[in-house]
């Protein structure tokens, strides 16, 4: 594996420089990411190549400017799977591998919604008892298996159970489902964005491409929810 020199600088000064809690948020986001991207980057580069004013991204990110600069920096970083370059970092690890792993009733619930293809209000009750951020965990790894079973229906509808328990967590789930191959647009789960305010954006996107199946376009015409 190739990392690049320039992006490995600029991840090192970030280490170096920025406060444990400002690389959590990052590390955090880069492992909710099925390809390793810090999406949330992307605009506040763009912003920052036209010269417009620094936005922080979340409360640890301000009070200092060193993020103005780094961002700055070239090059981006949204597009790279900066995970290893994170694993790189031998200070930040107990926090990482705090991040990654689950508790033992979280385990067991994603055992249970892996055999599983339908919504079901029994498991939407008992991921609400874990709290969200095991429930973001159990979700990155159900869209990894969703995308190892090509996307069969029956798989991205379990994915739902962790949606309807903690909606904070959909834009993992809206990002997987952003990826996926259009043929995989299905009527099994489009009742299932329907009238959802996090998924108003992606239905709109699924509306506007024309290679999304005519029964889910007609679907989400036909609920008006676009």
């Amino acid at each position: 594996m190739t990392l690049s020199f320039d992006a490995l600088v600029k991840m090192q000064l970030f280490e170096r420089c920025a406060s444990p809690a400002a690389f959590e948020y990052l590390a955090n986001k880069v492992f909710e990411s099925d390809l390793g991207h810090a999406a949330f980057l992307g605009p506040i580069e763009e912003e920052a190549a036209q010269g417009l004013p620094y936005r922080e991204p979340d409360q640890s990110w301000g009070g200092a400017s060193f993020y103005e600069q780094w961002i700055g920096l070239a090059p981006r970083l949204a597009d790279i799977d900066l995970r290893p370059f994170i694993y790189l970092s031998r200070d930040k690890a107990p926090t990482l591998a705090h991040y990654d792993e689950l508790s033992p009733a979280a385990r067991e619930l994603l055992e249970v919604a892996l055999k599983t293809d339908k919504v079901s209000d029994v498991l939407i009750r008992s991921f609400k008892d874990i709290g969200e951020q095991e429930a973001d965990r159990v979700l990155t790894r159900l869209v990894s298996r969703a995308r190892t079973e090509n996307w069969a229906p029956g798989a991205i509808v379990r994915c739902f159970n962790l949606v309807e328990a903690y909606p904070g967590v959909a834009p993992i789930l809206i990002s997987a489902l952003g990826q996926a191959p259009a043929v995989h647009r299905s009527m099994q789960f489009a009742p299932l964005l329907a009238g959802k305010a996090w998924s108003v954006e992606l239905i709109r996107d699924w509306m506007a491409d024309k290679a999304t199946p005519e029964p889910v376009r007609k679907y989400f015409q036909v609920k008006g929810k676009v």
